[in-house]
C-alpha cells in the first residue's frame, strides 16, 4: 500500500492571489497534477504539504520539516513533487534526503516533470545533473557538464576495457579506423 506525501512549494511572490488565504494558481496547478498522478496509480495520499513563499534553498520550511518528520516516523513511503527543484534547490539537502535518508527510511522519491524515481537506480546521476543544472546561471554550463560526463564515460570504458557495443551511451561512438572512443 502506497502512502504518498504530496509536496508543493512556490517561492515567488503570489501576484495572482486574490487574498492572503487563497492558494496561488501555481500551487493549485501543482496540487491538481500531483493528486491526479496519485489517483491514476491508486496511491493513498497521506497528506498534502504546502510551503508557499519559501525559497527552495530554505531548509526550515514548516511543511517541509513536517513532511520529513512523517517520513522518518514511517507514515509515508513515497514523496511526490512536481520537480526535484520543488523539493529543494540545495544539492546538499537533495543528496542527504533523496539519496541517503529516504532509502534508509524506506521512502521513495518521485518527481513528475524530471521523470525522477529513486526506485530506478539508473537515474541517480540524471537527478543530480538536473538538480545542479537548475541552479546554474550560465546556459552553457549544462552543455559543458554533459561533455565532461561523456569524457569521463570514455575514460571509464577504456579503464574497464568494455566494448561500446556492450553498453549504449548517446553521443559516444567507436571510431572504425582507430578503434578509439570518440564524442559526437
Amino acid at each position: 500500500m502506497v502512502s504518498a506525501a504530496v509536496y508543493l512549494r512556490l517561492s515567488d511572490e503570489d501576484r495572482n492571489k486574490k487574498s492572503e488565504a487563497d492558494e496561488s494558481e501555481s500551487i493549485q496547478n501543482q496540487k491538481s497534477l500531483l493528486t491526479d498522478y496519485c489517483r491514476q496509480r491508486n496511491w493513498d495520499i497521506f497528506d498534502i504539504y504546502c510551503d508557499e513563499d519559501y525559497s527552495g534553498t530554505d531548509f526550515y520550511r514548516p511543511d517541509f520539516q513536517r513532511m520529513l518528520a512523517d517520513c522518518e516516523s514511517g507514515c509515508i513511503n513515497v514523496v511526490l513533487c512536481k520537480s526535484q527543484s520543488r523539493f529543494s534547490r540545495d544539492m546538499a539537502v537533495v543528496e542527504t534526503y533523496i539519496h541517503d535518508k529516504f532509502p534508509e527510511w524506506g521512502v521513495r522519491f518521485v518527481s513528475i516533470i524530471d521523470h525522477a524515481d529513486s526506485l530506478d537506480v539508473t537515474n541517480k546521476k540524471t537527478r543530480q545533473i538536473k538538480g545542479r543544472r537548475e541552479n546554474l546561471p550560465d546556459p552553457l554550463l549544462p552543455t559543458a557538464i554533459l561533455w565532461i560526463l561523456k569524457i569521463k564515460i570514455i575514460l571509464l570504458l577504456t579503464k574497464w576495457r568494455l566494448r561500446l557495443s556492450e553498453i549504449y551511451f548517446p553521443g559516444i561512438f567507436r571510431d572504425g579506423d582507430t578503434g578509439k572512443l570518440r564524442l559526437r
